[in-house]
């Protein structure tokens, strides 16, 4: 047979065959013995292949044919072997080039150098050594030449001595081992016949950065399982686990509330990691940093290598975690910020920074506060703070509240000015005429400004005698020049009500000449509305048309007229006190006359007289039946479309026109 090198990794659970000759056959028998866990099965099966040496005359060691290719029984048997990874013994015969050669019943096989021994790598001593033994191996693999067909069937002794070794040991066994490798990520231990991996975290309770720090090749070293995958041979060992901890006793050593010094070791975005001994860090996260300085990371205030001064706040030798605070080691300013900044007091700041809606300044002792954008200036309701303020400016300021539990002060710059509203009752009383210009206009009123810091508004219903506008745009824009007419003040509310209309003369007195009831005028349509339209008479007088007036238009159609058409109408009702003007449509409602049936002409003389007939019956009126008379008495009526202050005045006004 050809020999060749292989590398194969077999199932640590297969069970171990012996294969046997059997005298006068021709075929190999499989019997099955016992696992690889079994160490007493093992050594029972080693003595009965002793036994039938010795009774050979080979001392156990059966007789060397030259090699021949296997039958095609043999080479199924083989290939199922190889499949089941199957444990047999073999006789090491001699060293070839890259291995063994062995002998494994009547045929011979290849053992490579890597699959040996224990170790990947072995010496040539570590191998010679095997020459002449019966050992234990796995069948790997029959390899077929392509081109002579010559078969090569290779085993794997270090596969039988790891599936040994697995089936001793068990998760959290401790066991002694020699280092054979280093690497970066950690230590290869061998643990009789298996080399197992410490990783870097489990070599030392101290960060190990590399291991070579603690262990060396050819180290003896205790360590303990801390898992098995049997799928892919691998042991997980751990030193650390043997070694006494140094959190155990941690809640007796640094209690919470003591201080302590440490080393800052490291900085993160939202911590900083303390060294207070081997092995023993603590986190000090980034709100226990200042007591008056938010900070956004830990490196404004430590850095690596920097020894202070802690307060332990949480211990817990279970999770092995220490929290410690940097700003309980120092006094708290909040504690006296009632009795040094009382509200109403006035003190010196300093703007830190300006947001949107208010103003970061600092206190003389560094406690930070707010100035909201509204307690800037008495002239602008919300006014930019960078408009006003710029970053490092000094100025003064009014304490308005102090809430130590929240750690918040609140601040006012526009109280150490004059308020403006102060002398407004004085400067604007009830009643006097005042300049303004238009600021804002709002869905319901005006905002004029009067000075600077006081502004008032103009109601809807203020701003015209003979309008009535759904939205002040309609009459006014934004800063426009008017004069008002103050109707209400109030300093303490800052509240001032203005009214346009009343600084013109008002027209309704003399409208009653202009427009008398009774009268037809022509009107433009402006909107309609729930209750009615409102149209406007001669361009400059608004008056209502009730909705039912034209309710049976809206029987055929919901909406008879547009807005900006032009219709006449009647002057129904005109009451100047209460600024009303009601009209009516003038609508055409008489139907055309139909026109009379000529009489036949009369018979002329010498004429036979017409004939006397009987007039007919005259055909009876149609008559309706009471239920259809009932049903329309009860439909939709006239009343039952008005509303009823509406239906009151059409009332009243019908009242008047029969006494008239």
């Amino acid at each position: 047979m050809c020999l060749g090198r292989s590398l194969y990794f077999c199932n640590p659970l297969s069970c171990r065959f012996v294969m046997q000759k059997v005298k006068g056959a021709e075929a190999m028998e499989l019997t099955s013995v016992t696992t690889v866990g079994e160490q007493e099965g093992i050594a029972a099966e080693d003595r009965k292949l002793r036994t039938e040496g010795e009774k050979t005359g080979n001392g156990g060691k059966g007789q060397v044919s030259p090699p021949s290719l296997p039958s095609e029984e043999q080479l199924a048997e083989l290939e199922r072997l190889i499949a089941e990874r199957a444990i047999v013994e073999v006789d090491v015969l001699e060293r070839v080039r890259g291995g063994l050669q062995v002998r494994f019943g009547e045929l011979v096989g290849f053992l490579p150098t890597s699959l040996a021994t224990a170790k990947r790598y072995p010496s040539e001593g570590e191998v010679r050594q095997l020459l002449g033994q019966r050992i234990h191996v796995v069948c790997h693999e029959l390899r077929k030449d392509p081109t002579t067909g010559d078969m090569t069937l290779i085993f794997s002794h270090r596969h039988f001595l790891e599936d040994l070794a697995l089936a001793r040991l068990h998760v959290g066994d401790v066991v002694e081992g020699t280092v054979t490798r280093l690497t970066t990520l950690g230590a290869f231990v061998d643990i009789g016949g298996l080399e197992g991996f410490i990783p870097l975290s489990e070599l030392d309770h101290l960060p190990v950065p590399v291991p070579n720090k603690v262990l060396s090749v050819g180290d003896t070293v205790r360590v303990q399982v801390l898992s098995i995958d049997l799928p892919k041979r691998r042991v997980r060992l751990s030193r650390k686990a043997l070694l006494p901890s140094p959190w155990e006793g941690v809640e007796e050593r640094y209690p919470v509330g003591s201080r302590v010094r440490g080393i800052v070791r490291r900085v993160v975005p939202r911590a900083a990691f303390v060294q207070l001994e081997p092995g023993i860090e603590g986190i000090v996260p980034v709100e226990e940093l200042s007591w008056t300085q938010p900070a956004a990371h830990p490196a404004q205030f430590l850095s690596a290598g920097q020894e202070l001064e802690f307060v332990v706040t949480e211990v817990s030798s279970a999770q092995k975690r220490i929290v410690l605070s940097l700003r309980r080691a120092q006094p708290n300013p909040w504690e006296q910020v009632r009795q040094r900044y009382p509200v109403g007091s006035r003190v010196e700041v300093t703007v830190r920074r300006l947001s949107p809606t208010a103003a970061i300044v600092e206190l003389e002792d560094g406690l930070p506060a707010v100035i909201p954008a509204a307690e800037l200036s008495w002239t602008h309701p919300r006014p930019q703070p960078s408009n006003i303020l710029q970053p490092g400016q000094r100025i003064p300021a009014i304490v308005l509240q102090v809430e130590p539990e929240r750690r918040t002060i609140l601040l006012s710059y526009r109280q150490t000015q004059p308020d403006p509203w102060s002398y407004a009752e004085e400067r604007f009383p009830v009643g006097s005429y005042v300049q303004g210009t238009v600021r804002r206009l709002l869905p319901r009123s005006a905002i004029v400004e009067l000075a600077d810091g006081i502004e008032g508004f103009i109601p809807l219903s203020e701003l015209s005698w003979t309008r009535r506008p759904s939205h002040p745009a309609e009459l006014l824009s934004a800063g426009q020049q008017v004069q008002c007419v103050v109707t209400e003040v109030s300093a303490a509310d800052r509240r001032l009500v203005l009214s346009l209309r009343k600084a013109q003369p008002n027209p309704w007195d003399s409208l009653h000449e202009r427009y008398p009831v009774g009268s037809e005028q022509e009107a433009t349509v402006v909107e309609l509305r729930q209750a009615g339209a409102l149209v406007r008479l001669s361009g400059e007088i608004d008056a209502f048309m009730p909705r039912s007036t034209f309710a049976h238009l809206l029987r055929k159609t919901r909406q008879p007229w547009k807005s900006g058409d032009t219709l006449r109408v009647r002057i129904v009702e005109l009451k100047s006190e209460e600024l009303s003007l009601i009209v009516e449509p003038l609508l055409e409602q008489t139907a055309p006359a139909r026109p009379k049936p000529t009489a036949p002409p009369q018979s002329t003389a010498g004429t036979s007289p017409p004939s006397l007939k009987t007039p007919p019956h005259p055909r009876p009126a149609p008559t309706r039946s009471p239920a259809r008379r009932e049903e329309k008495r009860t439909g939709t009526t006239l009343a039952d479309l008005l509303p009823e202050e509406v239906l009151q005045k059409l009332q009243q006004n019908i009242q008047l026109r029969r006494r008239s």
